[in-house]
């Protein structure tokens, strides 16, 4: 058992964005984006269009996969109380 008189700990500050603000727009942002375009591909795809929306889809998915990642590794795993 714990001593209950130990302080608790202290909430870590996030390492590379002190605002939480910035950081929750981004993570929306990013994430909205990442629904958006996932369901735009199940609507477009039974679609017949002059795009090839197969092409444009997979390289704008890849891209916020790239940006959402980069943005967990970066910003929101450092914030992780060890």
């Amino acid at each position: 058992m714990s001593d209950l008189t130990e302080p608790l700990p202290s909430i870590t500050p996030n390492n590379v964005s002190r605002d939480p603000k910035v950081r929750r727009r981004l993570g929306v942002v990013l994430y909205t984006a990442s629904i958006l375009t996932g369901a735009a591909v199940f609507v477009l795809a039974g679609i017949d269009l002059p795009v090839d929306v197969d092409f444009w889809a997979s390289r704008i998915l890849g891209g916020i996969a790239i940006l959402s990642g980069g943005f967990g590794l970066g910003v929101t795993t450092p914030n992780v109380p060890r």
